[in-house]
């Protein structure tokens, strides 16, 4: 199992969609987004800028899960433990990215897996 230095989510509203939000946000070309499917979390967006990086927005609602939202999404943000990454800098390009997507109400939750 992999362990992490640094494991945090958010929770936020977009008026864009999903398909939308990537397309801005491989726009800004801060960081490569892909689109993938899931059983557990249906369609979402993830990218791994580095090897120790891994970041994923999933769209509400979720397929599974205890607490669900009507609309809006989630991110989740994993640094690796053996990496020199710190949470500031990763949380501070982050939260640019979601000025792009214009998201509003914004409020960090539980980490999820």
């Amino acid at each position: 199992m992999i362990s992490f230095k640094f494991n945090w989510a958010y929770q936020f509203y977009s008026d864009h969609g999903l398909e939308e939000i990537g397309n801005i946000l491989n726009i800004s070309g801060q960081w490569q987004w892909q689109f993938r499917d899931s059983y557990i979390y249906g369609n979402y967006l993830s990218t791994r800028p580095s090897d120790d990086l891994h970041v994923r927005i999933h769209e509400y609602p979720l397929p599974f899960g205890k607490e669900q939202e009507e609309s809006g999404f989630t991110a989740l943000i994993q640094i690796k433990a053996d990496s020199d990454l710190e949470k500031s800098e990763v949380d501070r390009v982050f939260r640019e990215l979601l000025n792009l997507i214009e998201a509003t109400e914004i409020q960090e939750i539980e980490p999820y897996d």
